[in-house]
């Protein structure tokens, strides 16, 4: 239902005349959107796994950045997070089309290493790359150039 009325509101855009003219094309979208996702479950492709991994994957890279804003002081700047999360997010794009998985990456090594996801390591590099970048960034004077502005 969330994804017909995605669907209804900014792929068809219809003209405001009608208000309800969203409601009626999210209606008749649901069952079409149902059978699309139920053709590429049952297929055996994987793509749903695919998108829902990429998905959660994606999402994972804002984690250092939330976190961080809950600490009372803020180890992370704006651009150490913002280069975190490009880094992360390049990973898991990377990931997603070419498949690799730690098992193809490091044939050697333990099997439960093997078999965690690879959404991991591409957050522990976004950590890393986070922490590297924000203290390249953060202000001479000592002031965090964090996410937010606390009173002292």
């Amino acid at each position: 239902m969330s994804a017909a009325t995605l669907f209804a509101k900014n792929v068809v855009k219809p003209k405001p005349i009608r208000p309800q003219t969203n409601a009626i094309i999210a209606r008749y979208s649901v069952p079409v959107i149902a059978l699309i996702a139920l053709y590429f479950t049952f297929s055996g492709s994987g793509a749903i796994t695919l998108l829902f991994l990429m998905g959660y994957g994606l999402v994972t890279q804002f984690v250092p950045a939330v976190v961080s804003n809950f600490m009372k002081k803020n180890p992370l700047t704006v651009k150490g997070v913002s280069a975190g999360i490009i880094v992360g997010i390049s990973i898991v794009g990377w990931q997603a089309v070419t498949g690799a998985n730690l098992s193809k990456l490091f044939p050697s090594w333990p099997s439960y290493i093997q078999d965690i996801n690879i959404g991991f390591l591409a957050l522990t590099v976004n950590i890393i790359v986070s922490l590297i970048v924000s203290s390249f960034t953060r202000n001479v004077t000592g002031k965090n150039n964090g996410l937010t502005k606390r009173k002292q």
